[in-house]
């Protein structure tokens, strides 16, 4: 049986409540690389959200891990079906990268591994959300590969 590779917890004194949000994206997106993207499952992943959280998620990524993703996934029908396209990447120098698109397919049509970028608190009170309900579907258990 597999372990989580990484849990997560948040508490009111944790240091995540001081650090700007851009700051600890870049920590786990380089945790995210050293501790799941080395494993040869991951030569290629979906990342599952093509909101704010997903797109940013992608971003932070090196480049060499970003072209390991070979889409977005969601299930909001607005954004399936549409290319999402960031033009605004800089590299660590600051210079402007080259522009690197990725399709948004639904989440339905997720192949091999994906990397979660939603938030579950769009789930009903006291109930089990969309999202939970999609991941129990494809098959998802949290905290596992």
């Amino acid at each position: 049986r597999e372990e989580p590779l990484l849990l997560y917890r948040w508490t009111a004194s944790s240091m995540t409540s001081t650090v700007d949000r851009r700051t600890l994206l870049q920590a786990r997106a380089a945790a995210f690389e050293r501790r799941v993207l080395s494993d040869p499952r991951w030569a290629t992943f979906t990342v599952w959200g093509a909101g704010r959280d997903g797109k940013a998620f992608v971003a932070a990524l090196s480049a060499a891990a970003r072209s390991r993703v070979v889409a977005l996934a969601d299930i909001n029908p607005r954004k399936v079906g549409e290319l999402y396209t960031n033009h605004r990447l800089r590299g660590s120098d600051g210079a402007l990268l080259p522009p690197f698109t990725l399709p948004v397919v639904h989440t339905r049509d997720i192949r091999g591994p994906v990397a979660v970028c939603v938030s579950l608190r769009r789930a009903e009170e006291g109930g089990e959300g969309e999202i939970q309900r999609v991941a129990r579907g494809l098959g998802l258990v949290e905290g596992e590969t």
